[in-house]
């Protein structure tokens, strides 16, 4: 249909935050799936997040740090902090 296929430009920020996630996944041990399952999500939403290409709401940020065992300010890119 038209107008589902439209690209979002990837934000550098969120671009890191998703590299973060996908980093803190890897390091728990966790696939794409079992984060997926774990916080109430899809696994192409996984994707989408740790491509960048999707705007994280702060409730679902707390979920995938409580799944991969990490606080949420850890799961923040170090350029926010300057």
């Amino acid at each position: 249909g038209s107008g589902s296929g439209q690209t979002m430009k990837i934000d550098p920020m969120y671009k890191k935050l998703g590299e973060s996630i996908r980093w803190h996944r890897e390091q728990a041990g966790l696939t794409q799936y079992e984060l997926a399952d774990a916080i109430g999500c899809t696994r192409p939403s996984i994707q989408m997040m740790e491509r960048g290409a999707q705007r994280i709401h702060l409730d679902v940020l707390k979920r995938i740090a409580t799944a991969t065992h990490v606080t949420v300010a850890s799961l923040l890119p170090y350029s926010l902090f300057r």
